[in-house]
Protein backbone atom coordinates (compact mmCIF):
# COMPACT_ATOMS: atom_id res chain seq x y z
CA UNK A 1 0.00 0.00 0.00
CA UNK A 2 1.37 2.98 -1.25
CA UNK A 3 2.96 5.82 1.41
CA UNK A 4 2.68 3.39 3.99
CA UNK A 5 5.99 3.39 5.70
CA UNK A 6 4.83 1.65 9.02
CA UNK A 7 3.58 -1.22 7.23
CA UNK A 8 5.95 -4.14 7.86
CA UNK A 9 4.11 -7.58 7.29
CA UNK A 10 6.72 -10.44 6.30
CA UNK A 11 4.71 -13.42 5.03
CA UNK A 12 6.05 -16.89 4.99
CA UNK A 13 4.41 -19.77 3.60
CA UNK A 14 6.68 -22.90 4.14
CA UNK A 15 5.69 -26.02 2.18
CA UNK A 16 7.72 -28.58 3.57
CA UNK A 17 8.76 -28.06 7.41
CA UNK A 18 8.97 -30.34 10.33
CA UNK A 19 7.78 -29.61 14.38
CA UNK A 20 9.52 -31.08 17.77
CA UNK A 21 7.13 -33.39 19.13
CA UNK A 22 7.33 -30.82 22.38
CA UNK A 23 8.83 -27.60 20.61
CA UNK A 24 6.50 -24.79 21.94
CA UNK A 25 7.66 -22.24 19.23
CA UNK A 26 9.24 -24.79 16.52
CA UNK A 27 12.15 -23.49 13.84
CA UNK A 28 11.54 -24.79 10.53
CA UNK A 29 13.84 -27.22 9.40
CA UNK A 30 17.11 -25.37 7.31
CA UNK A 31 15.68 -25.08 3.90
CA UNK A 32 12.72 -25.83 4.33
CA UNK A 33 10.94 -21.95 4.78
CA UNK A 34 9.74 -20.45 1.67
CA UNK A 35 10.79 -16.75 2.42
CA UNK A 36 8.36 -13.74 0.46
CA UNK A 37 10.73 -11.55 1.70
CA UNK A 38 13.10 -10.40 0.05
CA UNK A 39 11.20 -11.95 -3.14
CA UNK A 40 14.50 -13.20 -4.64
CA UNK A 41 14.99 -15.47 -1.98
CA UNK A 42 15.65 -19.15 -2.73
CA UNK A 43 12.46 -20.95 -2.30
CA UNK A 44 12.11 -24.67 -0.66
CA UNK A 45 12.43 -27.47 -3.09
CA UNK A 46 8.75 -28.89 -3.41
CA UNK A 47 10.10 -32.62 -3.07
CA UNK A 48 11.74 -32.59 -0.55
CA UNK A 49 11.35 -35.28 1.97
CA UNK A 50 11.42 -34.04 5.51
CA UNK A 51 12.02 -35.67 8.75
CA UNK A 52 10.81 -34.56 11.89
CA UNK A 53 13.08 -31.75 13.77
CA UNK A 54 14.26 -32.91 16.89
CA UNK A 55 12.77 -30.24 19.73
CA UNK A 56 15.55 -28.32 22.33
CA UNK A 57 14.62 -29.56 25.77
CA UNK A 58 14.18 -26.41 27.96
CA UNK A 59 16.52 -26.23 30.56
CA UNK A 60 15.93 -24.81 34.22
CA UNK A 61 18.06 -21.65 33.52
CA UNK A 62 16.63 -20.70 30.00
CA UNK A 63 12.80 -21.59 30.87
CA UNK A 64 11.17 -18.29 31.18
CA UNK A 65 9.30 -17.39 34.85
CA UNK A 66 6.20 -18.80 33.98
CA UNK A 67 3.13 -19.00 36.01
CA UNK A 68 0.98 -21.26 35.90
CA UNK A 69 -3.01 -21.46 37.17
CA UNK A 70 -5.65 -18.87 36.48
CA UNK A 71 -8.12 -17.89 33.68
CA UNK A 72 -8.05 -15.65 31.11
CA UNK A 73 -11.16 -13.66 29.71
CA UNK A 74 -11.41 -13.11 26.15
CA UNK A 75 -14.06 -9.98 24.75
CA UNK A 76 -15.24 -11.00 21.17
CA UNK A 77 -17.98 -9.13 19.10
CA UNK A 78 -19.52 -11.86 17.56
CA UNK A 79 -21.22 -15.08 19.40
CA UNK A 80 -20.69 -18.76 17.77
CA UNK A 81 -23.91 -19.62 15.71
CA UNK A 82 -22.15 -23.33 16.42
CA UNK A 83 -19.17 -24.88 17.90
CA UNK A 84 -18.50 -27.04 15.20
CA UNK A 85 -15.88 -25.00 13.32
CA UNK A 86 -16.19 -26.34 10.09
CA UNK A 87 -19.47 -25.35 9.27
CA UNK A 88 -19.72 -22.11 11.25
CA UNK A 89 -19.73 -18.63 10.13
CA UNK A 90 -18.42 -17.06 13.65
CA UNK A 91 -16.49 -17.30 16.21
CA UNK A 92 -12.87 -18.16 15.35
CA UNK A 93 -11.41 -17.02 18.50
CA UNK A 94 -12.29 -19.70 20.73
CA UNK A 95 -11.80 -22.21 18.02
CA UNK A 96 -8.28 -21.74 18.39
CA UNK A 97 -8.28 -22.41 21.83
CA UNK A 98 -10.68 -25.62 21.73
CA UNK A 99 -9.05 -27.17 17.84
CA UNK A 100 -5.44 -27.61 16.67
CA UNK A 101 -4.83 -27.58 12.81
CA UNK A 102 -3.35 -29.89 10.22
CA UNK A 103 -0.91 -26.28 10.53
CA UNK A 104 -0.22 -22.96 12.50
CA UNK A 105 0.91 -20.03 11.97
CA UNK A 106 4.10 -19.06 14.23
CA UNK A 107 4.73 -15.19 13.87
CA UNK A 108 8.50 -14.00 14.53
CA UNK A 109 8.61 -11.38 17.61
CA UNK A 110 11.31 -9.73 15.94
CA UNK A 111 10.71 -9.64 12.11
CA UNK A 112 6.70 -9.95 12.54
CA UNK A 113 7.22 -12.87 9.71
CA UNK A 114 4.65 -15.74 10.00
CA UNK A 115 5.37 -19.09 8.95
CA UNK A 116 2.99 -21.66 8.09
CA UNK A 117 4.20 -24.67 10.68
CA UNK A 118 3.26 -28.62 10.43
CA UNK A 119 0.90 -29.09 13.97
CA UNK A 120 -1.08 -31.88 13.35
CA UNK A 121 1.07 -33.53 11.13
CA UNK A 122 4.97 -34.14 11.67
CA UNK A 123 5.99 -33.75 7.82
CA UNK A 124 5.50 -33.42 4.53
CA UNK A 125 6.65 -35.28 1.38
CA UNK A 126 5.98 -33.91 -2.22
CA UNK A 127 5.86 -36.66 -4.08
CA UNK A 128 4.64 -34.62 -7.33
CA UNK A 129 3.33 -31.54 -7.64
CA UNK A 130 -0.50 -33.21 -7.25
CA UNK A 131 0.64 -36.03 -4.88
CA UNK A 132 1.36 -34.83 -1.24
CA UNK A 133 2.05 -37.76 1.40
CA UNK A 134 1.78 -36.19 5.52
CA UNK A 135 2.43 -38.00 8.50
CA UNK A 136 0.66 -37.61 11.01
CA UNK A 137 1.80 -36.62 14.57
CA UNK A 138 1.33 -39.88 16.99
CA UNK A 139 0.13 -39.72 20.60
CA UNK A 140 -2.88 -36.74 20.12
CA UNK A 141 -6.07 -37.69 21.66
CA UNK A 142 -9.28 -35.59 21.83
CA UNK A 143 -11.24 -34.60 24.43
CA UNK A 144 -13.45 -37.27 24.55
CA UNK A 145 -10.50 -39.86 24.25
CA UNK A 146 -10.84 -41.19 20.85
CA UNK A 147 -7.50 -41.07 18.51
CA UNK A 148 -6.01 -39.06 16.51
CA UNK A 149 -5.33 -40.67 13.38
CA UNK A 150 -4.86 -41.30 9.51
CA UNK A 151 -8.55 -42.43 9.33
CA UNK A 152 -9.76 -39.54 11.40
CA UNK A 153 -7.60 -36.77 9.50
CA UNK A 154 -8.83 -38.22 6.20
CA UNK A 155 -12.70 -38.18 7.57
CA UNK A 156 -12.01 -34.15 8.60
CA UNK A 157 -10.82 -33.49 5.46
CA UNK A 158 -13.08 -35.14 3.52
CA UNK A 159 -15.92 -33.24 5.79
CA UNK A 160 -14.14 -30.09 4.54
CA UNK A 161 -14.45 -30.56 0.87
CA UNK A 162 -17.74 -32.29 0.71
CA UNK A 163 -20.26 -31.10 3.62
CA UNK A 164 -23.24 -29.44 2.15
CA UNK A 165 -22.52 -26.91 5.74
CA UNK A 166 -19.20 -26.79 4.81
CA UNK A 167 -17.79 -23.52 5.43
CA UNK A 168 -14.12 -23.87 4.07
CA UNK A 169 -14.48 -25.37 0.54
CA UNK A 170 -12.62 -22.58 -0.25
CA UNK A 171 -9.45 -23.74 1.47
CA UNK A 172 -9.24 -27.11 0.44
CA UNK A 173 -10.83 -26.92 -3.14
CA UNK A 174 -7.46 -28.11 -4.58
CA UNK A 175 -7.82 -31.77 -3.00
CA UNK A 176 -9.58 -34.33 -4.89
CA UNK A 177 -9.41 -37.12 -2.36
CA UNK A 178 -7.72 -38.69 0.34
CA UNK A 179 -6.24 -41.83 1.21
CA UNK A 180 -5.15 -43.74 4.13
CA UNK A 181 -1.36 -45.40 3.71
CA UNK A 182 -1.10 -46.76 7.37
CA UNK A 183 -2.41 -45.64 10.87
CA UNK A 184 -0.42 -42.34 11.03
CA UNK A 185 0.14 -41.59 7.17
CA UNK A 186 -2.13 -40.02 4.53
CA UNK A 187 -1.61 -39.46 0.90
CA UNK A 188 -3.61 -36.43 -0.62
CA UNK A 189 -4.06 -36.21 -4.41
CA UNK A 190 -4.85 -33.10 -5.48
CA UNK A 191 -6.84 -32.02 -8.37
CA UNK A 192 -3.50 -28.97 -9.58
CA UNK A 193 -0.29 -28.03 -7.46
CA UNK A 194 -1.73 -25.99 -4.52
CA UNK A 195 1.22 -24.16 -2.94
CA UNK A 196 -0.65 -22.30 -0.53
CA UNK A 197 -2.75 -25.90 0.91
CA UNK A 198 -0.40 -25.24 4.38
CA UNK A 199 -1.29 -21.57 5.00
CA UNK A 200 -5.22 -22.21 3.96
CA UNK A 201 -5.24 -25.11 6.61
CA UNK A 202 -4.11 -22.80 9.38
CA UNK A 203 -6.53 -21.26 11.50
CA UNK A 204 -5.30 -17.65 10.67
CA UNK A 205 -6.66 -18.43 6.56
CA UNK A 206 -10.45 -18.84 7.68
CA UNK A 207 -10.44 -19.92 11.43
CA UNK A 208 -12.60 -22.60 10.31
CA UNK A 209 -10.41 -25.75 9.84
CA UNK A 210 -9.82 -27.06 13.40
CA UNK A 211 -9.86 -30.71 13.40
CA UNK A 212 -12.95 -32.31 15.34
CA UNK A 213 -13.53 -35.41 16.65
CA UNK A 214 -15.22 -38.04 14.34
CA UNK A 215 -16.50 -40.42 17.16
CA UNK A 216 -18.16 -37.22 18.98
CA UNK A 217 -19.69 -36.54 16.04
CA UNK A 218 -21.10 -40.00 15.67
CA UNK A 219 -22.17 -40.75 18.68
CA UNK A 220 -23.67 -36.96 19.60
CA UNK A 221 -25.19 -35.89 15.74
CA UNK A 222 -24.17 -32.74 14.58
CA UNK A 223 -26.04 -30.85 15.94
CA UNK A 224 -25.73 -32.32 19.23
CA UNK A 225 -21.78 -31.74 18.50
CA UNK A 226 -22.37 -28.61 17.70
CA UNK A 227 -23.00 -27.50 21.42
CA UNK A 228 -21.00 -29.89 22.79
CA UNK A 229 -17.74 -30.11 20.82
CA UNK A 230 -14.89 -32.28 21.01
CA UNK A 231 -11.04 -31.48 19.41
CA UNK A 232 -7.11 -31.79 20.20
CA UNK A 233 -6.52 -28.30 21.42
CA UNK A 234 -5.46 -27.35 25.01
CA UNK A 235 -8.78 -26.34 26.06
CA UNK A 236 -11.64 -28.12 26.21
CA UNK A 237 -15.44 -27.20 26.61
CA UNK A 238 -17.57 -26.60 30.04
CA UNK A 239 -20.46 -24.24 28.92
CA UNK A 240 -22.21 -22.64 26.37
CA UNK A 241 -24.71 -19.95 27.14
CA UNK A 242 -25.87 -18.31 23.56
CA UNK A 243 -25.39 -14.96 23.76
CA UNK A 244 -23.38 -14.58 26.75
CA UNK A 245 -20.27 -16.54 27.09
CA UNK A 246 -18.23 -19.56 26.29
CA UNK A 247 -16.34 -21.17 29.33
CA UNK A 248 -13.15 -23.85 28.99
CA UNK A 249 -11.23 -25.81 30.87
CA UNK A 250 -7.57 -27.26 30.71
CA UNK A 251 -7.31 -30.64 28.83
CA UNK A 252 -5.10 -32.78 30.83
CA UNK A 253 -4.62 -34.79 28.27
CA UNK A 254 -2.88 -32.26 25.55
CA UNK A 255 -0.02 -33.71 23.46
CA UNK A 256 1.93 -30.18 23.55
CA UNK A 257 4.74 -29.01 26.03
CA UNK A 258 5.23 -25.66 26.83
CA UNK A 259 8.60 -23.40 28.09
CA UNK A 260 8.62 -25.10 31.62
CA UNK A 261 8.93 -28.68 29.84
CA UNK A 262 5.46 -29.62 31.39
CA UNK A 263 2.11 -30.14 29.40
CA UNK A 264 0.35 -26.75 27.92
CA UNK A 265 -1.84 -25.00 28.47
CA UNK A 266 -0.74 -23.11 31.53
CA UNK A 267 -3.88 -21.51 32.22
CA UNK A 268 -6.49 -23.28 34.11
CA UNK A 269 -9.18 -22.29 31.56
CA UNK A 270 -10.54 -19.27 29.30
CA UNK A 271 -13.78 -17.72 28.96
CA UNK A 272 -14.91 -16.08 25.58
CA UNK A 273 -17.51 -13.30 26.55
CA UNK A 274 -19.88 -11.87 23.86
CA UNK A 275 -19.95 -8.49 23.90
CA UNK A 276 -21.37 -7.02 20.70
CA UNK A 277 -20.53 -3.18 21.88
CA UNK A 278 -17.08 -2.49 21.57
CA UNK A 279 -17.36 0.27 24.15
CA UNK A 280 -18.71 -1.79 26.90
CA UNK A 281 -16.03 -4.52 25.97
CA UNK A 282 -13.36 -1.57 26.41
CA UNK A 283 -14.50 -0.48 29.27
CA UNK A 284 -15.02 -3.93 30.87
CA UNK A 285 -11.05 -4.17 29.70
CA UNK A 286 -10.01 -0.99 31.70
CA UNK A 287 -12.12 -2.02 34.97
CA UNK A 288 -10.38 -5.48 34.83
CA UNK A 289 -13.57 -7.75 33.93
CA UNK A 290 -12.15 -9.04 30.86
CA UNK A 291 -8.34 -9.21 29.86
CA UNK A 292 -8.33 -9.32 26.21
CA UNK A 293 -10.28 -7.27 23.96
CA UNK A 294 -10.56 -8.31 20.22
CA UNK A 295 -11.27 -5.00 18.58
CA UNK A 296 -10.67 -0.89 19.17
CA UNK A 297 -12.57 1.29 18.05
CA UNK A 298 -9.80 4.00 16.24
CA UNK A 299 -11.31 6.77 18.35
CA UNK A 300 -10.69 4.82 21.76
CA UNK A 301 -7.19 3.93 20.36
CA UNK A 302 -5.24 6.62 22.11
CA UNK A 303 -6.93 5.71 25.73
CA UNK A 304 -5.62 2.46 25.47
CA UNK A 305 -2.14 3.56 24.04
CA UNK A 306 -2.12 6.07 27.05
CA UNK A 307 -3.08 3.76 29.98
CA UNK A 308 -0.37 1.81 32.11
CA UNK A 309 -2.28 -0.97 32.42
CA UNK A 310 -2.82 -2.02 29.03
CA UNK A 311 -1.42 -3.40 25.76
CA UNK A 312 -2.51 -2.09 22.49
CA UNK A 313 -1.35 -4.08 19.27
CA UNK A 314 -1.50 -2.93 15.94
CA UNK A 315 -1.89 -5.77 13.13
CA UNK A 316 -1.33 -4.07 9.51
CA UNK A 317 -1.21 -7.11 7.69
CA UNK A 318 -4.85 -7.10 8.37
CA UNK A 319 -8.21 -5.54 8.51
CA UNK A 320 -10.57 -3.76 6.09
CA UNK A 321 -10.14 -1.40 2.67
CA UNK A 322 -12.50 -0.20 1.12
CA UNK A 323 -13.31 -0.93 -2.37
CA UNK A 324 -14.88 1.06 -5.40
CA UNK A 325 -16.49 -1.44 -7.71
CA UNK A 326 -17.65 -0.07 -11.33
CA UNK A 327 -20.22 -2.46 -12.98
CA UNK A 328 -18.25 -4.82 -15.36
CA UNK A 329 -21.37 -6.76 -16.72
CA UNK A 330 -24.18 -4.68 -17.60
CA UNK A 331 -25.07 -1.45 -19.41
CA UNK A 332 -26.70 -0.62 -16.46
CA UNK A 333 -23.48 0.30 -15.28
CA UNK A 334 -24.06 3.78 -17.23
CA UNK A 335 -21.26 6.14 -18.66
CA UNK A 336 -18.37 3.72 -16.67
CA UNK A 337 -19.76 0.33 -18.17
CA UNK A 338 -16.91 -0.53 -21.23
CA UNK A 339 -15.20 3.15 -21.02
CA UNK A 340 -12.16 2.57 -19.04
CA UNK A 341 -11.16 6.61 -19.20
CA UNK A 342 -14.25 7.22 -17.17
CA UNK A 343 -13.68 4.71 -14.90
CA UNK A 344 -9.83 6.17 -14.73
CA UNK A 345 -11.02 9.65 -14.52
CA UNK A 346 -13.24 8.19 -11.21
CA UNK A 347 -10.39 7.31 -9.74
CA UNK A 348 -8.03 9.67 -10.15
CA UNK A 349 -10.26 12.68 -8.58
CA UNK A 350 -10.04 10.43 -5.04
CA UNK A 351 -8.30 12.12 -2.16
CA UNK A 352 -7.20 8.62 -0.89
CA UNK A 353 -4.83 10.44 2.11
CA UNK A 354 -7.52 12.82 3.24
CA UNK A 355 -10.07 10.02 3.56
CA UNK A 356 -7.65 7.90 5.49
CA UNK A 357 -6.80 11.17 7.88
CA UNK A 358 -10.74 11.72 7.80
CA UNK A 359 -12.37 8.64 8.02
CA UNK A 360 -9.47 6.72 10.00
CA UNK A 361 -9.55 8.86 13.19
CA UNK A 362 -5.69 8.41 13.29
CA UNK A 363 -4.58 4.92 12.42
CA UNK A 364 -6.52 4.55 9.06
CA UNK A 365 -3.94 4.87 5.91
CA UNK A 366 -4.54 5.11 2.33
CA UNK A 367 -4.26 1.96 -0.13
CA UNK A 368 -4.45 0.89 -4.05
CA UNK A 369 -2.95 -2.27 -3.56
CA UNK A 370 -4.70 -5.57 -3.28
CA UNK A 371 -1.89 -7.46 -1.77
CA UNK A 372 -0.56 -6.70 1.26
CA UNK A 373 3.21 -5.72 1.47
CA UNK A 374 6.00 -8.41 1.81
CA UNK A 375 3.30 -10.56 0.62
CA UNK A 376 4.04 -13.33 -1.93
CA UNK A 377 3.74 -11.16 -5.20
CA UNK A 378 3.06 -7.55 -3.78
CA UNK A 379 4.15 -5.32 -6.28
CA UNK A 380 5.42 -1.30 -5.43
CA UNK A 381 5.96 -0.85 -9.21
CA UNK A 382 2.15 -1.41 -10.26
CA UNK A 383 0.87 2.00 -11.43
CA UNK A 384 -1.21 3.67 -8.84
CA UNK A 385 -3.79 6.18 -9.84
CA UNK A 386 -2.56 9.10 -7.34
CA UNK A 387 -4.81 12.17 -6.59
CA UNK A 388 -4.98 14.46 -9.69
CA UNK A 389 -8.18 16.12 -10.38
CA UNK A 390 -7.10 18.28 -13.53
CA UNK A 391 -6.35 14.56 -14.98
CA UNK A 392 -9.73 12.96 -13.94
CA UNK A 393 -11.02 16.02 -15.75
CA UNK A 394 -8.89 15.47 -18.77
CA UNK A 395 -9.44 11.48 -18.68
CA UNK A 396 -13.63 12.94 -18.29
CA UNK A 397 -13.26 14.52 -21.92
CA UNK A 398 -11.36 12.02 -23.69
CA UNK A 399 -14.01 9.78 -22.36
CA UNK A 400 -16.81 11.53 -23.89
CA UNK A 401 -18.19 13.84 -21.05
CA UNK A 402 -16.12 17.22 -21.37
CA UNK A 403 -19.02 18.67 -19.42
CA UNK A 404 -19.03 15.54 -16.95
CA UNK A 405 -21.46 12.68 -15.85
CA UNK A 406 -24.35 11.92 -13.27
CA UNK A 407 -23.73 8.78 -11.54
CA UNK A 408 -24.88 6.52 -8.01
CA UNK A 409 -23.11 4.81 -5.42
CA UNK A 410 -24.91 2.00 -3.92
CA UNK A 411 -23.89 1.37 -0.81
CA UNK A 412 -24.83 -0.46 2.93
CA UNK A 413 -26.71 1.61 5.16
CA UNK A 414 -24.40 1.39 7.85
CA UNK A 415 -22.82 4.21 9.42
CA UNK A 416 -18.90 3.80 7.98
CA UNK A 417 -20.39 2.92 4.63
CA UNK A 418 -22.25 6.17 4.15
CA UNK A 419 -19.72 8.47 5.97
CA UNK A 420 -17.59 6.71 3.20
CA UNK A 421 -20.10 7.66 0.47
CA UNK A 422 -20.09 10.83 1.50
CA UNK A 423 -16.98 11.78 1.04
CA UNK A 424 -16.33 10.06 -2.20
CA UNK A 425 -19.55 12.42 -3.48
CA UNK A 426 -17.46 15.42 -2.55
CA UNK A 427 -14.59 14.36 -4.31
CA UNK A 428 -16.09 13.32 -7.37
CA UNK A 429 -18.88 16.36 -7.60
CA UNK A 430 -15.80 18.34 -7.53
CA UNK A 431 -14.09 16.76 -11.00
CA UNK A 432 -18.03 16.97 -12.22
CA UNK A 433 -18.58 13.48 -11.75
CA UNK A 434 -22.26 14.69 -10.13
CA UNK A 435 -22.91 11.40 -7.59
CA UNK A 436 -26.38 10.73 -5.44
CA UNK A 437 -26.02 7.61 -3.02
CA UNK A 438 -28.15 4.86 -3.07
CA UNK A 439 -28.30 3.48 0.47
CA UNK A 440 -29.85 0.12 0.85
CA UNK A 441 -30.01 -2.87 3.68
CA UNK A 442 -27.39 -5.14 3.55
CA UNK A 443 -29.73 -7.66 1.70
CA UNK A 444 -31.48 -5.19 -0.36
CA UNK A 445 -27.76 -4.40 -1.73
CA UNK A 446 -26.77 -7.86 -1.79
CA UNK A 447 -29.84 -8.45 -4.28
CA UNK A 448 -29.44 -5.23 -6.06
CA UNK A 449 -25.42 -4.90 -6.72
CA UNK A 450 -24.43 -9.18 -6.60
CA UNK A 451 -27.79 -11.15 -8.31
CA UNK A 452 -29.33 -7.93 -10.30
CA UNK A 453 -26.38 -6.11 -11.33
CA UNK A 454 -28.38 -3.25 -11.15
CA UNK A 455 -26.13 -0.05 -10.13
CA UNK A 456 -23.08 1.72 -11.64
CA UNK A 457 -20.97 1.89 -8.79
CA UNK A 458 -20.99 0.29 -5.60
CA UNK A 459 -18.34 0.10 -2.36
CA UNK A 460 -17.34 -2.65 0.37
CA UNK A 461 -14.89 -3.91 2.15
CA UNK A 462 -12.05 -5.69 1.42
CA UNK A 463 -9.85 -7.54 3.61
CA UNK A 464 -6.45 -8.56 3.40
CA UNK A 465 -5.88 -12.82 4.16
CA UNK A 466 -2.98 -15.08 4.76
CA UNK A 467 -2.09 -16.27 1.46
CA UNK A 468 -3.21 -14.31 -1.77
CA UNK A 469 -4.75 -17.38 -3.18
CA UNK A 470 -7.87 -16.46 -1.11
CA UNK A 471 -8.20 -13.14 -3.27
CA UNK A 472 -9.88 -16.10 -5.59
CA UNK A 473 -12.66 -15.04 -4.11
CA UNK A 474 -12.57 -11.63 -4.64
CA UNK A 475 -10.85 -11.26 -7.56
CA UNK A 476 -12.63 -14.22 -9.99
CA UNK A 477 -16.18 -14.74 -11.37
CA UNK A 478 -18.10 -16.89 -8.95
CA UNK A 479 -16.37 -16.09 -5.82
CA UNK A 480 -18.04 -15.49 -2.75
CA UNK A 481 -16.67 -12.09 -1.63
CA UNK A 482 -16.83 -10.85 -6.05
CA UNK A 483 -19.56 -8.33 -5.29
CA UNK A 484 -19.70 -6.81 -8.32
CA UNK A 485 -19.64 -10.05 -10.51
CA UNK A 486 -15.60 -8.73 -12.17
CA UNK A 487 -15.03 -11.18 -14.77
CA UNK A 488 -11.81 -11.48 -16.27
CA UNK A 489 -10.50 -14.58 -18.30
CA UNK A 490 -6.73 -13.02 -17.87
CA UNK A 491 -7.31 -12.38 -13.93
CA UNK A 492 -8.86 -16.47 -13.62
CA UNK A 493 -5.87 -17.94 -15.53
CA UNK A 494 -3.40 -15.50 -13.00
CA UNK A 495 -5.07 -16.49 -9.95
CA UNK A 496 -5.13 -20.30 -10.84
CA UNK A 497 -1.78 -20.41 -11.82
CA UNK A 498 -0.66 -18.97 -8.79
CA UNK A 499 -2.10 -21.37 -6.48
CA UNK A 500 -0.44 -24.00 -8.80
CA UNK A 501 3.10 -22.52 -8.55
CA UNK A 502 5.40 -24.05 -5.87
CA UNK A 503 8.73 -22.18 -6.78
CA UNK A 504 8.54 -18.75 -4.27
CA UNK A 505 10.10 -16.30 -7.57
CA UNK A 506 7.77 -18.10 -10.01
CA UNK A 507 4.85 -17.42 -7.84
CA UNK A 508 5.51 -14.05 -7.26
CA UNK A 509 6.14 -13.26 -10.68
CA UNK A 510 2.55 -14.38 -11.58
CA UNK A 511 0.71 -12.23 -8.66
CA UNK A 512 2.25 -9.32 -9.83
CA UNK A 513 0.98 -10.21 -12.98
CA UNK A 514 -2.22 -10.48 -11.50
CA UNK A 515 -1.85 -7.03 -9.71
CA UNK A 516 -1.43 -5.22 -12.97
CA UNK A 517 -4.60 -6.82 -14.74
CA UNK A 518 -6.91 -5.01 -11.83
CA UNK A 519 -5.03 -1.63 -12.50
CA UNK A 520 -5.29 -2.37 -16.18
CA UNK A 521 -8.77 -3.33 -16.09
CA UNK A 522 -9.83 -0.55 -13.76
CA UNK A 523 -13.30 -2.16 -12.39
CA UNK A 524 -11.99 -2.57 -9.22
CA UNK A 525 -10.02 0.23 -7.07
CA UNK A 526 -9.10 1.01 -3.51
CA UNK A 527 -9.03 3.96 -1.20
CA UNK A 528 -8.17 3.42 2.27
CA UNK A 529 -7.28 0.96 5.12
CA UNK A 530 -7.58 0.56 8.67
CA UNK A 531 -5.54 -1.72 10.28
CA UNK A 532 -6.74 -4.68 12.55
CA UNK A 533 -5.97 -3.98 16.05
CA UNK A 534 -6.71 -5.41 19.82
CA UNK A 535 -5.54 -4.83 23.35
CA UNK A 536 -5.24 -6.31 26.88
CA UNK A 537 -4.31 -6.26 30.17
CA UNK A 538 -0.22 -5.92 30.37
CA UNK A 539 -0.02 -9.23 33.32
CA UNK A 540 -1.39 -11.40 29.95
CA UNK A 541 1.62 -12.99 28.82
CA UNK A 542 2.78 -14.46 25.44
CA UNK A 543 -0.60 -13.99 23.74
CA UNK A 544 0.46 -14.89 20.35
CA UNK A 545 -1.90 -14.28 16.36
CA UNK A 546 -3.16 -16.33 14.17
CA UNK A 547 -2.95 -13.81 11.55
CA UNK A 548 -5.66 -11.55 12.79
CA UNK A 549 -6.93 -13.60 15.60
CA UNK A 550 -5.66 -13.57 19.16
CA UNK A 551 -4.42 -16.72 20.29
CA UNK A 552 -4.33 -17.50 24.24
CA UNK A 553 -3.28 -21.17 23.81
CA UNK A 554 0.24 -20.23 25.29
CA UNK A 555 -0.88 -17.82 27.27
CA UNK A 556 -0.05 -17.15 31.12
CA UNK A 557 -1.61 -14.75 33.82
CA UNK A 558 2.02 -12.49 35.46
CA UNK A 559 -0.11 -12.59 38.83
Amino acid sequence: MSGRTTYRLFLVVVLTVALGACAPSATPVPGGAATAVPPKAAPASPTAIVAPAASPQPTAAAAPKIKRGGTVRVAQQADFLTLDPQISAAGPAGYVALYDNMFTLKQDPATKAFEAQPELIESQQTVDPKTLIWKLRRGVKFHDGSNWDAAAAKWNLDRMRTHPKSQVKESVQAIDSVDVVDDYTIKLNLKAPSASLPTLLTPGAMGRTGIVSKAAVDKLGEDEFGRHPSGTGPFQFVEWLTGDHLTLKKFDGYWRKGADGQPLPYLDGAVFRFIPDTSVSLLELKSGNVDVVDRVEPKDVPGVKSNPELVYQEMPWAGPTLVVGFNPLQAAGGSFWNNKKARQAALYAIDRDAMAKTLGLGIGQENQSFWAPGQVGYDPSVPRYQFDRDKAKQLLAEAGYPNGIDTAITVIARPEDLRNAEVLKQMWDAVNIRTKIDNLERLAWIDKVTKAGNFQVATWRYTFYVDPDLYTRSLTPGGSSNWAGWSNPDMSKCMADGRSEYDLQKRAAIYQRCQRIIYDDSYLGLTWFSPANFAYRKNVKDVRLQWDIPDVRDVWLDK
